[in-house]
């Protein structure tokens, strides 16, 4: 975008370094998005719009480098100047803008990607690296097919309120990006052309399109929003990535039968996370599973249509069929007489049409089904995929592999891996929520009224004694509190889902906030009594997992106590017996960051794996690790890939599960071919760490071990001396826009687990506490953060205690070691200066100005402020570089190209929150309500804006 005035441009392309791998193609496609968008705001919004926002951005880029007072006053000058309804535009300008900037990267991945395979070289965290790897380290196939089988990997969607956009203006953008894609391939000028004016008028839609909702979203539509995911891409694009992988092992291993399991699967929390939201009802998650069946059959007759087109094939012309075929066709023509009369006609020399047909009218009643054993409806997914291995089985022994192998085999793929419940949802409520509903049964039974208040010995064996009787104490002629009374329901779905929906429909029923062994074995007795575990010969069946989520820094430090002391209870063994002795145990990242600080939140999850592993080991159990990842580096997020190659060694095995959450779902999965990628990165890392490819797959050494122990207690120490600071929760609550983000209606679930937080309305009151801090969320505490460019929960801590150590010990060199070898150590390391570049404390500044206690929000901030620079000090020591992310450039480069355009928007968010708290706050002279409303709304849009540009919220 050429400013007219004075010759400047808007142009980032040209700040590309011309060395960047890729860069030229990523300058031509900035170049071209960035002119449709500077002819865009010209004609719909005009010349002024244009010259205010190229004036605004040159400001901020010169101050940023080149501090000075002059500009700053002429920043705010300008600021100023700016009506409401032209700041309004200003933002929806720039925040345009990053939407074309990441359009323009995404695809610079995916062309970075491709230039790999067309030049056959490997890709760190692809399948063709790994299956390079197989063969450099001589992996026998023996061994590969044996990790294979045991090979289970599911990435959870989650409901976490995040994501921001709206899924119109994600829809719009996954069409751009599409386009921009498109047009690598075309080669006329007038083709290229007729993409170039698409992509225009998506643009002009995307600018008329609003991206505030105009509501809050509820449950149902976040449902909608995962099921997108499942039917635009999850559903083609799984069974693809494991017929590549078979592909290559074939290559890899010529001759060798590769028996290929389903490897990675997609799993749900939204509809049936309930901790924390009412919303989430048991008749709200028992409409979410048929949702979830009812788009798994749409998709199989959408499918078997298509191989009606295919499977073409003529008896006249082959050997015939084989007699299972023949065979299931007698029975089809039985069971269904009216149609066997029409088929018969129309298909007398093509029975894989016919048979095809059977099965469409199958799925059809199974789709109007809604109470098992009714008619010849297909009973469950295993039926429907016995009908199409008969299909292809024939094919094989006719000689017709071709046919086997195409759309028919993908289609099998598809059945494996979504069944007719699409993904497994699991079911998640509170420890105390469970702890309530279990003393309020113990009371109307009559068996005690103080069960809330007995010690963690005295429940234990209570709730052991109750497992083990057949005794019921749940009667349908006792009233019980609507919320015990929707507990037992949500158990109830799990044998309903089961029979119902698919078997597998729901296989996990997760507790947040465990604190004792208690807790598990309460959900446990509350299964029993639902009906969802049964007493048989003295072991509880049940056919789903119960699992513990240690989240608090406390929590993880007790949690091999606390399970080692379940595993020794004969009733629990007992059910753990009819399990396999599997154990699934959710580690939250969230939480313990917050409770902690990052450095002891990652070195704490390190540690408690370990013991883990060992305490299970010594019980006979075997673990599988669920990790609540979020989205922010302050919440575990980052490269997946990365992420799972640094867990400690022997705590993989194979199985894993990780959840995806918010913004990071339309990062990695908007599109296919970046979701290809993706989940490619999770299957390659996932084989590296079960099988030891990679190198440095050791233990810590104990120097290393005792070192991360220092340093994790320094940093805790220094967050705690933070967070305890008298003045410190009115800086948070003044010095981040977190109350204006709980108007952003981006989820339906509150945003502080009790009744303080951010939804409060705090203007006008003198005093904050640290207790409202402590309710809130993870999200919202790294969200707000995270918009006023502090990103504090990502790095606080880490520089005092890494400082000290080198001062006291004189021990550089041996950091540098650690970082080098230690993958952990590294990660750690390399997330911080990702989380650190998104930090500004020039534009942070600017938000502690708006704390009413000015020498309050000054010294806190220079305490901030000291902490960073110190931090980047001591990082670049280890590192050994001149800059942060030197050893990365193209990232670097994204993130510097970034920050000075982000700028604008920071500090129109601090205007706007500046003028609507002076307002609410009786300053401004008879404010309106209306009045009020429009700046939040701005407010609004700065925030969108901003999470836009740093590609994070919360």
């Amino acid at each position: 975008m050429s400013d007219r005035t004075d010759g400047e441009e808007l142009a980032v392309w040209e700040e590309l370094p011309s060395d960047a791998g890729g860069s030229r193609l990523l300058r031509r496609d900035l170049k071209l998005l960035i002119r449709l968008l500077e002819e865009l705001l010209i004609a719909k919004a005009g010349e002024g719009l244009y010259r205010s926002v190229n004036t605004l951005r040159l400001l901020c880029q010169r101050l940023r480098a080149h501090p000075s007072p002059r500009g700053e006053r002429e920043l705010v000058r300008l600021l100023d100047s700016l009506s409401l309804e032209e700041t309004v535009r200003v933002v929806r300008a720039f925040a345009l803008f990053f939407q074309v900037l990441n359009l323009a990267e995404q695809n610079q991945r995916l062309r970075s990607w491709r230039d790999f395979e067309l030049a056959h070289a490997s890709h760190p965290f692809t399948l063709d690296d790994t299956v390079q790897l197989l063969a450099a380290k001589r992996v026998a196939p023996e061994v590969l097919q044996a990790h294979l089988e045991v090979m289970e990997v599911e990435l959870v969607m989650t409901a976490h309120p995040t994501e921001v956009s709206r899924r119109t203006v994600l829809d719009k953008l996954r069409l751009l990006a599409a386009l921009l894609f498109d047009l690598e391939g075309r080669r006329t000028d007038d083709e290229r052309g007729k993409v170039r004016e698409e992509i225009r008028r998506h643009l002009v839609s995307l600018w008329l399109t609003d991206e505030l909702r105009s509501r809050p979203l509820g449950v149902e539509d976040e449902v909608s929003n995962a099921l997108f995911y499942f039917d635009q891409v999850f559903f083609d694009l799984l069974p693809t990535v494991h017929q590549r992988l078979k592909r290559q092992l074939g290559r890899l291993h010529p001759g060798y039968p590769f028996r290929l399991p389903v490897l990675l699967r997609f799993g749900s929390w939204v509809g049936g996370d309930r901790d924390g939201n009412p919303a989430v009802t048991a008749e709200l998650t028992k409409k979410t599973l048929l949702r979830q069946r009812e788009l798994a059959l749409q998709k199989y007759l959408d499918r078997v249509s298509m191989l009606k087109g295919e499977l073409s094939v003529s008896s006249n012309l082959t050997g015939g069929v084989t007699e299972s075929l023949a065979a299931s066709l007698v029975a089809d023509r039985v069971a269904w007489p009216q149609l066997a009369e029409v088929y018969m006609d129309q298909y007398a020399n093509e029975p894989y049409r016919e048979k095809l047909d059977y099965i469409q009218a199958k799925l059809r009643k199974s789709l109007r089904r809604t109470e098992e054993g009714e008619g010849v409806a297909f009973a469950g997914s295993e039926e429907f995929r016995r009908d199409l291995e008969v299909l292809r089985d024939s094919l094989r022994e006719q000689g017709d592999e071709e046919l086997a192998a195409g759309s028919l085999e993908k289609l099998l793929w598809q059945v494996d891996i979504f069944g007719f419940h699409l993904a497994a949802l699991d079911l998640r409520e509170h420890s105390g929520v469970l702890k309530e509903a279990v003393g309020e049964i113990l009371a109307k039974a009559e068996v005690t009224t103080g069960y809330r208040q007995m010690g963690e010995g005295e429940k234990v064996a209570l709730l052991t004694g109750e497992l083990g009787s057949c005794r019921p104490l749940v009667s349908p002629d006792l009233a019980y509190s609507p919320r015990t009374a929707e507990v037992l329901d949500s158990f109830r779905l799990i044998p309903w889902a089961a029979r119902t929906v698919d078997r597998p429909a729901i296989r996990s029923f997760i507790i947040s906030m465990v604190h004792g062994a208690s807790d598990v074995l309460a959900a446990l007795l509350l299964a029993k009594e639902a009906g969802a575990v049964r007493l048989e010969d003295g072991k509880l069946q049940g056919n789903f997992r119960l699992v513990p989520i240690f989240e608090t820094i406390a929590d993880l430090e007790r949690g091999p106590t606390i399970l080692e002391e379940l595993w020794l209870l004969p009733a629990y063994r007992r059910y753990l017996e009819v399990r396999g002795w599997e154990q699934e145990v959710m580690l939250g990242y969230s939480d313990s960051n917050k409770d902690g600080g990052y450095l002891v939140a990652n070195w704490e999850l390190f540690k408690v794996q370990k013991a883990l592993v060992r305490v299970a080991d010594a019980a006979g159990v075997r673990l599988r690790f669920f990790h609540g990842r979020g989205g922010a580096l302050a919440r575990g997020g980052g490269p997946t890939g990365q992420a799972i190659l640094a867990l400690p060694p022997g705590t993989v095995g194979g199985k894993i599960r990780i959840t995806e959450q918010g913004e990071v779902m339309a990062h990695n999965y908007g599109t296919p071919g970046v979701a290809e990628r993706t989940v490619e990165s999770v299957l390659a890392a996932v084989l590296d760490s079960g099988l030891g490819l990679g190198e440095g797959r050791r233990d810590p050494s104990e120097a290393w071990w005792g070192t991360m122990e220092e340093l994790a207690a320094a940093s805790h120490r220094a967050y705690e001396e933070l967070l305890d600071d008298p003045d410190f929760p009115a800086y948070f609550f003044e010095a981040t826009p977190i109350r204006e983000i709980g108007s952003l209606k981006i989820a339906s679930r509150p945003a502080a687990r009790g009744e303080g937080g951010e939804g409060k309305e705090r203007f006008g009151q003198s005093r904050y506490n640290l207790k409202e801090i402590k309710e809130l969320r993870a999200i919202p505490w790294v969200f707000a953060w995270t918009q006023s460019r502090h990103v504090l929960p990502a790095w606080y801590g880490v520089g005092r205690a890494l400082s000290d150590f080198i001062r006291e010990t004189n021990r550089l060199a041996f950091l540098r070691e650690m970082y080098r070898h230690w993958p952990f150590f590294r990660l750690v390391i390399n997330n911080l200066q990702m989380s650190m570049t998104k930090a500004d404390m020039r534009v942070a500044r600017s938000y502690a100005d708006l704390v009413r206690d000015r020498e309050a929000g000054e010294r806190l901030h220079r305490k901030i402020a000291d902490e960073f620079w110190l931090t980047e000090r001591v990082v670049l020591q280890i590192t050994e570089q001149r800059a942060l992310l030197d050893d990365n450039p193209f990232l670097k480069q994204s993130l510097e190209l970034r920050n000075p355009y982000i700028d604008p928007l920071n500090f129109l968010q601090v205007k706007l929150l500046a003028t609507l708290r002076g307002m609410r706050a009786g300053s401004a002279a008879a404010a309106t309500l209306p009045e009020e409303e429009e700046i939040l709304a701005a407010i609004l849009r700065t925030i969108n804006g901003i999470a836009a540009g740093l590609r994070n919220t919360g």
